[in-house]
C-alpha cells in the first residue's frame, strides 16, 4: 500500500468514525432527550394535583435530576458532533447556547433541530444564527417570565432557506410602540442576509420569534448590501 492509499483509508475510517458518532448523537437528542423532557413534564403535571412532602420535596428533585441528565446528554451530543481539530458544529453550537441559557431559565427548553444543518450553511450565515438565537433567548430571560421555551432549527428539504424560530409562554409583547434592542438586533440580521422576521404574539399567549434566510443568495447579499425582502421587529 502506497503511503497515497494508507491516506486515503485513514480518512475513509476517519469519515466512518465521525458518521457513527453523528448517527447516536442524532439518536440521542431525537429519542433519549424528548423521552425524558416528556416525564419531566409529566412529572410536574403530577405535582400540580398532589399534596404533601412527596409532592413538595421528592417530585421537584426528580425533575431537577432529569434536567441535569439533558444538560449532560446535551453536552455529549456537542462532543459527538465535533470534528477532531475542526470548527464546531452548528446543531453543536445550536446545542451550546441553549445548555448555556439553561441555568438562568431555570429549566431545559425543547429543541428540534431538521435538515442538513452542518452541511449546507455558510460560515457567515451559521455565526448570525447563533447571534440570533443568543439574542433571543437573552429576551426570554429577561423580559418573558416564561414557564416554556422550544426552540427550531430547521433547513427545507431543497437546501434553500435556514429557518429559526423560539417560541415561549412568558407575558408576550410589550403595548405600545417600544422595541427591545435585541429584537431590532435580530430583524438586522435578517436583513443583512435579504432574510425575514418576524416577531409575533401566538393565540395562547407568549411571544413567537420567526427569523428565516435564504441560504442561495446570502452570500450575493453580504457583498452587494442588498435591501432586505421582509423585516419586522
Amino acid at each position: 500500500m502506497t503511503e497515497g492509499q494508507g491516506d486515503d483509508v485513514r480518512e475513509m475510517i476517519d469519515r466512518a468514525v465521525f458518521e457513527e458518532r453523528d448517527r447516536i448523537a442524532r439518536d440521542l437528542h431525537d429519542l433519549v432527550i424528548q423521552r425524558l423532557f416528556a416525564i419531566g413534564l409529566g412529572i410536574k403535571a403530577l405535582g400540580y394535583q398532589m399534596s404533601g412532602p412527596l409532592a413538595e420535596d421528592r417530585l421537584p428533585a426528580f425533575v431537577a435530576d432529569i434536567d441535569q441528565t439533558i444538560r449532560d446528554i446535551r453536552r455529549s451530543i456537542f462532543l459527538l458532533q465535533q470534528r477532531p481539530n475542526s470548527a464546531p458544529s452548528l446543531r453543536g453550537e445550536v446545542l451550546r447556547a441553549i445548555s448555556e441559557a439553561t441555568a438562568s431559565l431555570g429549566y431545559e427548553p425543547t429543541v428540534q433541530l431538521e435538515g442538513p444543518l452542518d452541511s449546507v450553511v455558510p460560515p457567515e450565515v451559521h455565526l448570525d444564527l447563533i447571534a440570533t438565537l443568543r439574542e433571543a433567548l437573552s429576551n426570554v430571560i429577561r423580559h418573558a417570565n416564561a414557564r416554556t421555551v422550544s426552540v427550531m432549527v430547521t433547513v427545507d428539504r431543497a437546501a434553500r432557506r435556514l429557518e429559526l424560530i423560539v417560541t415561549d409562554d412568558g407575558r408576550g409583547l410589550p403595548r405600545g410602540p417600544t422595541r427591545r434592542s435585541g429584537l431590532v438586533n435580530i430583524a438586522q440580521r435578517a436583513i443583512r442576509l435579504r432574510g425575514t422576521c418576524h416577531v409575533s404574539a401566538p393565540a395562547g399567549g407568549g411571544t413567537r420569534v420567526w427569523w428565516g434566510v435564504p441560504l442561495d443568495r446570502t452570500s450575493e447579499a453580504i457583498e452587494s448590501g442588498a435591501e432586505p425582502l421582509e423585516a419586522t421587529p
